[in-house]
């Protein structure tokens, strides 16, 4: 009997150890049919342990047939340009580098202008609390004209003003600007700029006139957000006239107000309306560099006010920049002056750079009778081309 017993256990015994051995050699196979084929060691790097996604991506060439002399003379573009293309010389990657537009790379100018007013006045301000905010002097002078600068143009010369809005945020970048472009050339300043009274101060040093952007609301808060800076629609009267005043509490002399585009309908109007009569009071300047009409129908008397024929904004191709510059050229000639108002980005500054440079020198009544006139266009600053209405 008991051996009978036994029989049965190693009988089971062996069934087990049967089953445990086709079990492993099926996940053993397993395994192996899930791998994939590799066709070299490349192919294998290319994936991580367990038969993960790609880790590396290589893309070679593909395999040609030898061509001849004559066809790698077609077929192979060369480094060097063509001279009537008109396009860089670029034999290497200095070469490269060297055509892309860089603020960094702005050579210095002689400066060509002098502020009246480097710092704030006293008789140009007053405090409210914490905050130094601008107002109109008891002799009647204006912050927007005393911390400005007239410049002198020739009667047959065309009046060009172009100011760079948004600026402050990169404070090398902000150096080279104030040293690399005429003096002419006005400055509006971000309202999330670090050290502002340190950095109008220096823009102000090399004969910028000095302003500080308005943000409205964004026009597509799931693409952009302008912040809390910003008019938002949401924003109490009240709250609106306080972040106005922090706006205006830079510590050095401003101008006025740069706005820039966004929501301006009537969710806002009477905000707007608020905003610009606050400014009149304080003897700003307001420039409107919106795209649309509703700053520019608001009733400003008394408010010195300067509408942006053109606003260079979020555009990066040189083609598209040059062609608004040759509508600006056209219209000075026409009317007798034109602003625009622009995004200091490299290209945008280069390309206005190099068409400020192309304007004819202004001379004297003898030397201009020999001369030829090409470009009669003058670069003045923003509060040149103001009237008060």
């Amino acid at each position: 009997m008991l051996n009978t017993i036994l029989e049965y256990k190693k009988l089971i015994l062996a069934v087990c150890l049967s089953l445990l051995l086709l079990l492993g050699v099926g996940y053993f196979f397993a395994g192996q049919k899930s791998e994939p084929v590799y066709v070299s060691k490349i192919d294998k790097l290319m994936f991580d342990t367990n038969n993960k996604a790609p880790k590396y991506v290589i893309t070679l060439p593909e395999k040609k047939e030898k061509a001849s002399d004559e066809q790698k003379i077609v077929d192979t573009p060369s480094l060097q340009s063509d001279k009537s293309s008109g396009l860089p010389k670029i034999d290497s990657v200095e070469d490269l580098l060297a055509n892309v537009p860089n603020i960094l790379t702005l050579k210095s100018q002689k400066q060509t202008q002098q502020l009246r007013y480097l710092n704030t006045e006293d008789y140009l301000s007053e405090t409210k609390g914490s905050l130094v905010l601008p107002k109109i002097g008891t002799n009647g002078r204006k912050p927007w004209d005393a911390y400005g600068k007239r410049v002198r143009v020739i009667p047959t010369f065309k009046k060009v003003s172009v100011l760079f809005k948004g600026l402050g945020l990169n404070r090398e970048e902000l150096d080279k600007l104030n040293t690399g472009l005429r003096s002419e050339v006005s400055f509006s300043f971000s309202p999330y700029m670090v050290q502002k009274k340190e950095g109008i101060l220096s823009s102000r040093q090399n004969g910028h006139e000095t302003y500080v952007d308005l943000l409205l609301p964004s026009k597509d808060v799931l693409k952009s957000d302008n912040g809390p800076m910003a008019l938002n629609l949401t924003i109490s009267q009240e709250d609106a006239l306080n972040l106005f005043e922090q706006l205006l509490n830079t510590g050095a002399p401003i101008g006025g107000i740069v706005i820039n585009d966004g929501i301006a309908d009537d969710s806002n109007l009477e905000l707007l309306k608020n905003i610009i009569s606050e400014a009149g009071k304080r003897g700003l300047l307001i420039v409107d560099a919106t795209q649309g009409t509703v700053i520019n129908n608001i009733e400003r008397s008394g408010i010195a006010f300067a509408k942006a024929d053109f606003v260079i904004e979020n555009i990066y191709d040189r083609e598209k920049i040059n062609d608004i510059i040759n509508k600006a050229e056209n219209l000075a000639m026409d009317k007798g002056n034109v602003l625009i108002v622009a995004e200091a980005k490299p290209v945008v500054v280069i390309e206005l750079l190099k068409w400020m440079d192309s304007f004819s020198p202004q001379l004297d009544y003898e030397q201009m009778k020999n001369t030829t006139i090409d470009k009669p266009l003058a670069v003045v600053p923003v509060s040149n081309l103001v009237v008060e209405q």
